[in-house]
Parts: structure tokens; sequence; C-alpha cells
């Protein structure tokens, strides 16, 4: 039983090197899409309200992009 419980770390080392990988995934997403959303903000050049309240919303989802990534670096340590 003893050899079996010690090798069940290996076990956990793919949970974890797979919640690394989710984690790093997620961070360059969100920062891939927060950079194109402020490419494409740019290249609008329209200052609206209903433009105000998209931007919002999409930033909002970026930053829960970023939060996810984070709470999956903090499983993986």
């Amino acid at each position: 039983m003893k050899p079996v419980l010690g090798n069940a770390r290996y076990l956990v080392m793919i949970a974890v090197v797979g919640a690394l990988i989710a984690a790093v995934c997620l961070m360059v997403y969100g920062f891939l899409e927060g950079g194109k959303l402020v490419f494409s903000l740019i290249e609008k050049a329209e200052v609206t309200r209903k433009g105000a309240k998209e931007m919002a919303l999409e930033f909002i989802e970026i930053i829960d992009l970023f939060l996810m990534g984070t709470v999956f670096y903090i499983i993986s340590v």
C-alpha cells in the first residue's frame, strides 16, 4: 500500500500542471482580447453612451478571464 500512496503524488502533479496550463492560457487569451479591444476602439474613434456601455461590458468580460486565470494559478500553486 505504501508504494501506491507514494506514487499517487504523480497523479496529483497531472492536475497541478493542468491547472497551471489553464491559468497561462486564460491570462494570455485575456491579454490578447484586451489588446484587440483597445485597437478596435482606436480604429472606430467613436464616443457614444452606447459605445461606452459596450466597452465597459467587454472589459468586464476580459477582467473575468484574468480572475479565472488567477484562481487557476492559485489552485496550481
